[in-house]
């Protein structure tokens, strides 16, 4: 597991939802996160719904103790 990046004009659905449940904490705004679920060594990131159709770019960062890698 590890955060990433999205491109303007997307979102992350998880950001989304996080940013909701913060607004009235006052609490800043988080990088959103993936996840491996199961053995097949997949991550699924739901986007939300955008306006605009086009290319994506995704960053992912890992990190192994002292090892940062994008």
């Amino acid at each position: 597991s590890g955060e990433f990046g999205l491109s303007a004009p997307y979102e992350s659905a998880e950001a989304i939802d996080a940013m909701q449940q913060r607004q009235l904490s006052g609490l800043g705004r988080q990088s959103p996160r993936w996840m491996v679920r199961g053995d097949d060594g997949i991550a699924y990131v739901e986007l939300a719904p955008a306006m605009v159709s086009g290319k994506l770019h995704l960053t992912f960062n890992f990190s192994d103790n002292q090892q940062r890698r994008r």
